[in-house]
């Protein structure tokens, strides 16, 4: 028996939300059976830090968390729900690898003696103490976590082996947190530091530029060649690190329901009108017959916010009143008010339920025919678009990444992306995948390796980058042939593109000057002028621009500078909280192949 059922049949406790994540892993696979994908052969999902992950391994973490999920919701989780969950069960996995590797190198460890007094002494875990509350009391009654640990010698091997495991659990977060206050407490600031951090963060300028924008010359003045261009990317490559990604263009055929599909829904929905109008408990007979979400199947509205088919008997509802189907879409509801409150501002309790109106297996067959009869006479892309242009197909195009869920217009399209990174190559025709609402045949035109991006994909951006270079050389050649003089005169003779700006006030974390917009290499320039120094012309991202320091306004350094240190202390542990858990997984060079199996 699971751990949940018998905490409840030995102490009457009610497990709380807050533990369940925590006793999920004492629960038996009886509750819930998901994925068959455990069943199958166990290759490798992923590699972190070199470690192997196995299809096993990642599939129990899925399950382990659609049992929470399940436990948690009293429903089983969506298919938006499944696959964020398998993204949660990814990242805790990679978080144990990695985690592992920095307790071992630190000699981070649990003593047998410290987890014991977690699961029974006197610092019991949170968790653990939130499972075993009175709710009568509120109150965490130690003696009835004793009395279950004095029984767990007479339960089941497998209950003992799970209560071990989660005992596994307790011990790596307790090395996971050690790390944490470890970190923490290894943030320093010193004065020096503080008082330059002060400093920067306290000063202003005030300065004068003079700005020549790009766009005031034309660019067919200049030319670019394959080479320069190529040339440019490889000295940014960084810049322009890409996912992989592939291409595919696709045509959908609609399973669109016929009128016995729609004759029997309205049936059906009659039928479920009479036995909702005598049903007891509503909102669980709601959530039971719902096709929509079963978080929704009960919900109260005031009377501004009833739903329109009840507002417009607003005068005539009562309790036990079901009004429906009402039609939107593809969509049938069953209203049924369940309580009227009138104490203060009227308030309905309404249970719902919603319907679709599905195709069946006629309208199917009729889709799946024209899809197959498609796919028969196109063998590559070049047949693909014609065929598609003679039955007067739109053809979608689509961007997909291996883990993504989407696909173009479609949505729950994982079928569709399994394919296209485990089977499908350049030109290869699909087969035909049948959705919710259609019948999809795709055909791969086009794969991007992750890494630099290549020339074709980023063309145009680059082509940009290397023009306006040109152009910063161009305008940099014109204002050093003219004579060393005040920004106005080197402005007048320039010319009209040239313009003489202010900016007070600017700061160092600034990042746009006025009349500008983005001009972060500007500003750190600026910051390290003397009292009227002028800068050389400098190219940032929209111009070129020679910067005159006019005054630097500092603060004085307070004579204590403890709380400002306090400060900043904080804020560098705040930024650990992302910083380290992102350069642990970074180090560990994490490979990810779920995408051949999910």
């Amino acid at each position: 028996m699971a751990l949940i059922s018998k905490i409840r049949e030995n102490t009457g406790l009610a497990v709380g939300v807050v533990a369940i994540g925590l006793v999920l892993f004492l629960v038996g696979s009886d509750l819930l059976s998901l994925n068959p994908a455990s069943s199958r052969k166990n290759p490798v999902v992923g590699e972190v830090a070199g470690k192997k992950i196995t299809l096993q391994s990642f599939q129990e973490h899925v399950d382990t968390l659609q049992r929470n999920f399940f436990l948690q919701y009293d429903r089983a989780p969506t298919e938006t729900e499944k696959n964020f969950l398998k993204d949660q069960a990814w990242q805790q996995l990679l978080a144990d690898v990695v985690y592992a590797r920095v307790h071992d190198a630190l000699g981070i460890t649990v003593s047998e003696e410290e987890l014991v007094d977690m699961v029974q002494g006197a610092h019991i875990h949170p968790d653990l103490q939130a499972a075993f509350t009175n709710p009568a009391t509120k109150e965490f009654d130690k003696n009835q976590l004793l009395l279950y640990l004095q029984k767990l010698a007479q339960m089941p091997a497998a209950q003992q082996a799970q209560w071990r495991s989660l005992e596994q659990i307790l011990a790596t977060t307790r090395c996971n947190t050690k790390f944490s206050e470890l970190m923490k407490r290894s943030v320093f600031i010193t004065d020096r530091e503080a008082q330059a951090k002060h400093k920067l963060t306290h000063t202003s300028l005030a300065i004068r530029y003079l700005y020549v924008p790009y766009h005031t010359i034309q660019d067919d003045q200049f030319s670019t060649t394959d080479t320069m261009l190529k040339d440019y990317l490889k000295t940014h490559k960084n810049d322009y690190q890409v996912d992989e990604r592939r291409s595919i263009r696709y045509v959908t055929f609609r399973i669109t329901p016929t009128e016995e599909d729609t004759k029997a829904l309205h049936e059906e929905l009659q039928t479920l009108k009479q036995v909702f109008a005598q049903a007891q408990d509503d909102s669980v007979f709601a959530s039971m017959h719902t096709e929509g979400d079963p978080s929704l199947a009960y919900r109260t509205f005031t009377q501004a916010q009833l739903p329109q088919a009840l507002a417009q008997q607003k005068a005539d509802l009562h309790k036990g009143l079901v009004i429906g189907p009402v039609e939107a879409g593809k969509r049938y509801k069953l209203y049924k008010v369940v309580a009227i409150n009138t104490q203060g501002p009227k308030k309905y309790g309404v249970a719902i339920i919603e319907k679709r109106l599905a195709p069946g297996d006629e309208a199917k067959d009729q889709a799946f025919r024209k899809a197959d009869h498609f796919t028969s006479k196109v063998a590559n892309k070049q047949q693909f678009e014609a065929q598609a242009t003679q039955d007067t197909l739109q053809v979608y195009n689509a961007q997909v990444g291996k883990n993504d869920v989407q696909v173009g217009i479609l949505s729950h399209a994982r079928e569709i992306v399994r394919w296209l990174y485990n089977d499908a190559t350049i030109n290869k025709i699909s087969p035909v995948f049948e959705l919710a609402d259609d019948y999809v045949v795709a055909v791969m035109t086009d794969q991007v390796k992750a890494g630099t991006a290549p020339l074709a994909q980023v063309r145009n951006e680059i082509t940009r980058q290397v023009i306006n270079e040109k152009k910063a050389q161009a305008i940099m050649r014109q204002l050093q042939a003219i004579s060393d003089t005040t920004l106005e005169v080197l402005a007048a003779q320039y010319g009209d593109a040239a313009k003489v700006l202010t900016a007070e006030r600017l700061k160092f974390s600034d990042s746009t000057l006025p009349g500008v917009g983005i001009a972060s290499k500007a500003i750190g320039l600026a910051f390290a002028l003397k009292k009227d120094e002028r800068s050389a012309p400098i190219a940032d991202d929209q111009g070129v621009l020679l910067i005159e320091l006019a005054e630097r306004h500092e603060a004085a350094t307070p004579e204590s500078l403890a709380s400002y240190k306090h400060g900043q202390k904080q804020l560098e542990q705040i930024k650990q909280t992302y910083y380290v858990p992102k350069s642990l997984k970074d180090f560990a060079q994490t490979k990810d192949y779920r995408y051949r199996y999910y």
